[in-house]
């Protein structure tokens, strides 16, 4: 009898630790909303919740990309700034009818810096964190010798109305992102490369050895987060007509908050699209509301470090739980 309850407990002790693992973002969504209804006049409108999901769509489609090098177990993406950067530049470089160019030319830089980085990791071994600031930096670079840091103001009325209409009320940039993290989700879900994504992110020297081609998953991997950046910078072009090189500043911290605090563990393997979702809103949440308090930028850069390390430290205590 002893034997089998030693055997029970860690089991059920392994599946309250899953469905906490799994839940606790939606009740940490939940509480913020009921504090900031309850505490905060401005924020229960209707005005102020689309204010939420049309800011934070743009952090979203990056969490997005963020996600597939977390997935991968390849922790973060350090040129998301310079890649968003690069695509608001080039999504404005072409004016009149050819706006559909000027994306897919952001669209391609994205990728090229996307598979670079993945080239970095995967094949020369390069820490990602390196790898992927070093990349970044040459982006950068590149960029700034073309504008010589200046602004650059224009106006294109194909990415405008893209990115600043509306469906049925809900903005573009919602849709986009929505159709992002569905996409995501079908790709993780069921395909083969989803299942390599999760495995190489479990234990990539496992999977190797199974036959999972662990390093072209990192390269894919790097290009889906540099398309998403480009993404992310496209539509920030669109919407404030202007882009400079300090356009991403933040962009992969916030995105690395929301993939984490979504329930997707820095070390990789288990991971959902949805639960980055829930992550971005939660991110969202929580900038809206120090915001309509008027802290100031130090304050809330404080709160969210402290928020991230409460995540990891929590993730680990987790895990722990389920050895």
């Amino acid at each position: 009898m002893a034997a089998v309850a030693e055997r029970v407990i860690p089991g059920r002790g392994a599946a309250v630790s899953t469905w906490a693992r799994a839940n606790i973002p939606l009740v940490l969504l939940v509480v913020l909303v009921v504090v900031g209804t309850l505490f905060i006049d401005e924020f229960p409108s209707s005005d102020n919740f689309v204010d939420i999901l049309q800011s934070q769509s743009f952090m979203g489609v990056a969490a997005v990309g963020m996600t597939f090098v977390v997935i991968a177990g390849r922790f973060v993406d350090l040129s998301m700034p310079a890649t968003i950067a690069v695509g608001a530049y080039l999504a404005l470089s072409v004016h009149g009818d050819l706006w559909g160019t000027a994306g897919a030319v952001a669209l391609l830089a994205g990728l090229t810096i996307g598979l670079f980085n993945g080239l970095g990791v995967a094949v020369l071994r390069i820490n990602p964190v390196i790898a992927t600031l070093g990349v970044g930096s040459i982006a950068s670079g590149l960029l700034l010798n073309k504008t010589g840091g200046a602004l650059s103001r224009s106006h294109s009325d194909g990415i405008a109305n893209l990115v600043s209409g509306r469906v049925a009320g809900v903005p573009n940039t919602v849709i986009i992102l929505l159709g992002l993290v569905a996409a995501g989700q079908l790709l993780l879900v069921y395909t083969r490369f989803g299942s390599y994504l999760r495995l190489t992110g479990a234990n990539d020297e496992a999977a190797a050895a199974a036959g999972v081609p662990t390093r072209l998953v990192t390269i894919v991997a790097f290009g889906f987060a540099g398309v998403a950046a480009a993404v992310t910078g496209i539509m920030i072009a669109g919407f404030a007509d202007q882009a400079d090189i300090a356009v991403g500043t933040g962009f992969e911290f916030d995105a690395l908050i929301a993939v984490v605090i979504g329930g997707t563990p820095l070390a990789g393997g288990r991971c959902s699209f949805a639960r980055t979702l829930v992550g971005v809103a939660i991110v969202g949440t929580m900038n809206n509301m120090m915001l309509l308090l008027g802290l100031p930028t130090s304050s809330q850069l404080l709160v969210k470090g402290l928020v991230f390390i409460a995540i990891v430290i929590t993730d680990r205590l987790f895990s722990r739980a389920e050895v």
